[in-house]
């Protein structure tokens, strides 16, 4: 009866349930899984099967008007929009969109940006030329970027009168969500759009004991990456409108532009059942994970030597470990087949869910079995500066207004980092994860720059837009 009421309840899906077993004439190549290397072929078939194409009955993302405008009806319902679109390029998609499709409508004047923002905001800003007020945001003594504060912006709003939009991040990766409410309050007053990376905050529409989410705060447009909280393979995400002031037909132009015209009908069946199941049973899921994280937290309390740190997001578990040990204790879990999302100094994120409830007590007990080399207390008040605060930089954005563009066809040179001091960089150069950039391109790479680079650089982490070899892209102002 359940899988019944599944099946009802997910439009798209079901027109995929209803083609299954069909002779395959057509695109993709594996032909629903029968053209497959042996080895695999059991693994991946369940899903081939509904590897489709806009067969008769399965509709066009691109111009929706079946069972794919019906499951993103069904979704605007679910998360409190009046329209939704769905994403098959990540958020990324909807927030290189909603850039390029305001910009278009009304050039020329500037947006107001966190510094803290994902590098998908900063190349949409690239990709359309535009003005921006960079937004500063504070870092506390772990490293962390906390959200803007309404103080700070009202200053920024007041300084730049002609700004026309405001794009917020919220809840942040490290699941903290600061004055948004009085942030989009003061912005709308203004006269400014509002739009928000809501791409960490997709469940919060199912508990009263989460944070309420930016649509109903409102946000006149937010993205929200669904694979990212919710059981939704990787990139599938969505964009929202709610009022009339976002250019809702430039935004959609910009998304027929963006998006490929093959998206995978497997992406979008899980999109439209995660959506079915969580309106069916969303409540009681989160619910119950709710009460569980909080007697793991209580769980973890007893574990000397760890700290947690505060979160507004109660599924974003953020462990202190002892100072200069977060490297060693990552070393640990992993050797326990434990896998976090993100070390940044000392601190420790590990993303809680209802799907990884059978997970929690496996770090428990690599936690308990961690032997710090330190004297094993909490360090309750320790400033960490000397480990890993490579955002520290974003408390302190420049006051005025700067112009993006890409570099391309610019005259650039490659230089080593130890040669790069007071460069303009002609590349965003972006640690991943966050995905934040550290480097802004055309911005000048400061000796805190370079120190927070090296120490990346020695911890094996990944930066985009830096070479192998330590190089870097950088204008030749010769």
């Amino acid at each position: 009866m359940r899988g019944k009421r599944l099946l009802e309840e997910a439009p798209l899906f079901r027109a995929l349930w209803e083609l299954r077993g069909h002779a395959s004439f057509h695109v993709p190549g594996h032909h629903g899984g029968e053209y497959f290397p042996e080895f695999v072929r059991k693994w991946f078939a369940p899903c081939l099967r509904f590897d489709a194409t806009e067969l008769p009955g399965l509709d066009n993302l691109h111009a929706p008007e079946g069972v794919i405008r019906e499951a993103e009806v069904r979704a605007a319902e679910v998360f409190g929009a009046e329209e939704t679109k769905f994403l098959v390029g990540g958020s990324t998609a909807g927030i290189l969109a909603l850039i390029l499709g305001t910009e278009v409508v009304s050039p020329r004047r500037p947006w107001i940006v966190e510094r803290a923002s994902h590098a998908s905001v900063w190349n949409g800003l690239s990709l359309a030329g535009a003005e921006a007020v960079v937004l500063p945001n504070p870092v506390d003594a772990h490293g962390i970027p906390h959200p803007p504060e309404e103080a700070v912006l009202r200053d920024v709003l007041r300084r730049h009168p002609d700004a026309k939009a405001v794009f917020l991040t919220s809840p942040t990766y490290f699941g903290l969500r600061g004055p948004l409410r009085s942030l989009i309050r003061t912005a709308k007053r203004a006269g400014l759009l509002v739009y928000v990376d809501e791409a960490h905050g997709a469940h919060f529409r199912f508990s009263r004991r989460l944070p309420r989410p930016a649509l109903d705060l409102g946000a006149d447009a937010v993205v929200q990456s669904l694979h990212k909280t919710l059981p939704v393979m990787g990139m599938g995400s969505l964009l929202h409108f709610r009022g009339e002031a976002v250019p809702r037909e430039a935004v959609r132009e910009a998304l027929r532009v963006l998006q490929t015209s093959s998206p995978s009908y497997v992406l979008l069946a899980t999109m439209d059942l995660a959506r079915a199941w969580y309106a069916l049973h969303g409540k009681t899921m989160v619910r119950r994970a709710l009460n569980a994280q909080a007697a793991f937290r209580r769980s973890l309390a007893q574990i000397p030597w760890l700290r947690v740190l505060p979160t507004d997001d109660p599924f974003r578990l953020v462990l202190l470990a002892p100072p200069g040990e977060g490297g060693r204790l990552e070393e640990h879990l992993r050797r326990h087949k434990v896998y976090c999302e993100l070390v940044l100094g000392d601190a420790v994120l590990c993303l809680l869910s209802p799907g990884n409830r059978k997970f929690w007590r496996k770090l428990y007990r690599a936690l308990v079995a961690y032997l710090p080399q330190a004297d094993g207390s909490r360090g309750e008040g320790v400033r960490r500066d000397s480990e890993g605060t490579f955002f520290e930089g974003f408390a302190s954005a420049p006051p005025s207004r700067v112009s993006f563009r890409l570099f391309w066809g610019e005259k650039v040179a490659e230089v080593h980092l130890s040669q790069a001091l007071g460069r303009v960089s002609a590349r965003a150069l972006v640690p991943v994860p966050p995905g934040i950039p550290l480097v802004l391109p055309g911005e000048r790479i400061s000796s805190s720059h370079l120190a927070a680079l090296s120490r990346l650089v020695a911890l094996g982490h990944p930066v985009l837009g830096l070479e192998r070899e330590g190089d870097v892209w950088v204008l030749d102002e010769a």
